[in-house]
């Protein structure tokens, strides 16, 4: 939810600043830009500590033959 999060909230805000000062989409282009770099850093982060996180898992013990 927080990779999701983080894209419609650069969104949200780039439509607002749009309405508000009432320009074309320039700030809704940047919103999306900025909300697209947000979500692949946090969708590394999140690779990176998951993949960490499995290594660090102890090896399932064979039964004896």
């Amino acid at each position: 939810m927080s990779l999701v999060g983080a894209m419609l909230f650069y969104l949200g805000v780039g439509y607002l600043l749009d309405r508000w000062l009432g320009t074309s989409p320039r700030y809704l282009v940047v919103g999306s830009i900025v909300g697209g770099i947000s979500f692949f850093i946090q969708f590394f982060r999140l690779t990176k500590l998951l993949t960490k996180s499995s290594k660090e898992k102890p090896p399932k013990e064979s039964p004896p033959n």
